[in-house]
């Protein structure tokens, strides 16, 4: 159950502050940048959000070694944010 709540608690957060950032903040920028992309598909967009929380909140807990969960996550953040964007 914790899953869950988890992943739909992440999948708000995330999906609002991708609003802001790519809707409100870089809208002119994407849309003279990417072609197509006003007509972006914002369900394919969700469902890739959702996939991602969920991920993220399945491997949370296999790195979550003890201490305060904010440094925990922090760390566990900063590692998963590195293994997916250095590549």
């Amino acid at each position: 159950m914790k899953l869950i709540y988890a992943t739909i608690t992440a999948f708000i957060v995330m999906f609002v502050i991708d609003f802001l950032w790519f809707g409100l903040m870089f809208k002119d920028y994407l849309s003279g940048q990417m072609p197509g992309s006003e007509n972006g598909s914002i369900a394919f967009h969700a469902l890739c959000d959702l996939c991602f929380v969920l991920l993220m909140a399945f491997i949370y807990p296999m790195g979550y070694k003890g201490g305060s969960a904010m440094m925990e996550g922090a760390k566990f953040g900063l590692l998963m944010g590195l293994v997916t964007q250095v590549p």
